[in-house]
């Protein structure tokens, strides 16, 4: 873009604009809230190891989108953006997914005070809602077992 058209636009628009409920949930009794497309695309971004260890960990798990078959999770399915709320309400934790930071689901569980996993191996550049991202190594147990109290302290 020319620098004159860059100097008139307005980037970040729905990031710059977006206003998060301050109000604290008592009731969060789904520690993660996932959201999964089985899509050749996203598939292979999708972190499959992690939620087996999760689910080791004891943590529920909670998947929305397509279904995911594995054991000890529940799946939702596709749900009206008015239950979608309603879940992200109760949810602790949810999974970035790695093509998009700054998806639509992301902003969403951001709004409802969802604290979002990062891998520490990514090198993205986290530049809005700081405060609301956890980054951990997905491949490093002793980490995923500090989730238990992570949510507790903040």
């Amino acid at each position: 873009l020319e620098k004159k058209t860059i100097k008139k636009s307005s980037f970040n628009f729905i990031v710059k604009n977006f206003k998060y409920k301050n109000k604290r949930i008592k009731n969060k009794n789904i520690d993660f809230l996932i959201y999964y497309r089985n899509h050749k695309n996203k598939k292979k971004f999708f972190p499959f190891n992690l939620i087996n260890n999760l689910i080791k960990e004891g943590f529920k798990i909670n998947i929305i989108g397509d279904r995911l078959n594995i054991p000890n999770i529940k799946n939702h399915g596709f749900l009206s953006n008015k239950k979608l709320n309603k879940l992200q309400l109760r949810a602790k934790f949810t999974i970035f997914s790695q093509e998009n930071l700054y998806s639509i689901f992301t902003l969403e569980c951001i709004s409802n005070n969802v604290l979002v996993l990062i891998n520490k191996t990514n090198k993205y550049k986290i530049n809005f809602f700081k405060k609301r991202f956890i980054k951990l190594d997905f491949q490093n147990l002793k980490e995923l077992k500090k989730l238990h109290n992570i949510y507790k302290n903040r």
